[in-house]
């Protein structure tokens, strides 16, 4: 199994939205995948068709001792999904407080979903300031490093410029607007920065997103002839044949 760590410079770039359309597009390839939520605000499933009152996820599992992979959740169109799960109060806190107990536990869940049948694994990480905690560097296969087309994810990157260079992080950049100069100028400096670091494809603006959102549905199935979902296709290409070039 493949895993693909994918995680935003800074919140609100689509990290999310991405993790579930690129799990669409392998699907499609006819790759079995599962997208795995590590971030505490429990989104992820929305984009599967999880129901806002389902309160199952690994962290939920864990706290009252159960397999967490009874609550992995398949949606209409075959991708599985394991989302965070609901906890009531203060989930962050509580998800530190496991970790100190339990350093090794996403390690040790990793693990346990190794062996379910799947052929990729997508991890959809907090930001990569914030997931250190989490104890997982260095277990994708491939990360990718979601940024926006803007000034704070460009000064982020410029302050991790040797981090990012030096790693087998991949920059992806999400919400291309080509007709708005400043974020055209911007991305071209990411690419011609971390040219060896930079997916050749991107991520356009596309209101076909949020739509398919709409009705729980991924942009490939909602959209299939739209912008997006013709890059995240070139995306999920990209990937398989990264990594297999790497095998």
């Amino acid at each position: 199994m493949y895993s693909l760590l994918l995680s935003g410079a800074h919140g609100g770039v689509g990290t999310t939205t991405t993790t579930a359309n690129l799990a669409a597009a392998l699907q499609v390839q006819g790759f079995k995948t599962l997208s795995l939520d590590l971030n505490c605000d429990n989104a992820l499933g929305t984009h599967f068709g999880v129901h806002v009152t389902e309160l199952g996820g690994w962290m939920r599992a864990a706290l009252d001792g159960e397999d967490s992979r009874n609550s992995i959740f398949q949606s209409h169109d075959g991708r599985c999904v394991l989302p965070f799960g609901h906890v009531a109060q203060q989930p962050d806190l509580i998800l530190r407080r496991m970790l100190n107990e339990r350093p090794s536990i996403v390690r040790e869940l990793i693990a346990d979903l190794s062996g379910e049948g799947f052929d990729y694994l997508l991890i959809d990480a907090p930001t990569t300031l914030n997931r250190s905690h989490l104890g997982i560097g260095g277990i994708g296969d491939l990360e990718l490093l979601v940024c926006g087309p803007e000034i704070q994810s460009y000064s982020l990157l410029k302050r991790r410029r040797e981090e990012v260079l030096h790693s087998k992080t991949h920059v992806i950049m999400n919400c291309i607007q080509p007709e708005v100069p400043l974020f055209g100028d911007l991305a071209v400096l990411i690419r011609e920065q971390f040219a060896q670091n930079t997916v050749p494809t991107a991520i356009h603006q596309d209101y076909s997103v949020p739509d398919s959102l709409a009705y729980f549905e991924s942009v490939i199935a909602a959209a299939p002839d739209s912008q997006s979902a013709k890059d995240f296709h070139a995306l999920a290409l990209w990937c398989t044949s990264t990594l297999k070039a790497k095998a």
